[in-house]
């Protein structure tokens, strides 16, 4: 819950202005945090089978665990077809977008005055922990 919870609170400007979003908002933010909470540790091969679990899971495709009858049929948001659950962030802007890792890792540029030793070159993994660590912290 501290990850839904986090990453509502980054929106909260937007939560003010557009209140009619608040349940998609909300249902990308468990989305967000359900494979991060749960399968944060698993290694590429484990992430892969997590996704492949947890997608139909999710999208009510998964006849053997059918989406409850107390909650709606299908949900506003769902993850995008391509890659891994892992492979993305849910931006709270407007109505909001999933975000690939790789848009915050663009435009990096090399420091000509900075120590080796001390440049930290922007990888997928460090925009994930990075980000990842910012709200839980």
């Amino acid at each position: 819950m501290r990850l839904v919870e986090a990453q509502l609170k980054e929106g909260t400007k937007e939560l003010e202005r557009e209140q009619k979003y608040m349940r998609a908002w909300i249902t990308a933010a468990i989305l967000f945090a359900v494979p991060w909470s749960i399968g944060g540790i698993l290694d590429a091969d484990s992430r892969a089978k997590f996704d492949a679990f947890l997608r139909p899971l999710v999208s009510g495709k998964d006849s053997a665990r059918p989406i409850p009858e107390s909650l709606p049929p299908k949900l506003d948001v769902l993850y995008p077809p391509d890659g891994t659950v892992f492979d993305w962030q849910y931006e709270i802007k407007g109505r909001g977008q999933w975000k690939h890792w790789n848009e915050m890792v663009r435009g990096f540029e090399m420091p000509t005055h900075t120590d080796v030793r001390r440049i930290m070159v922007p990888t997928v993994d460090t925009a994930r922990w990075l980000t990842i660590f910012a709200l839980i912290c």
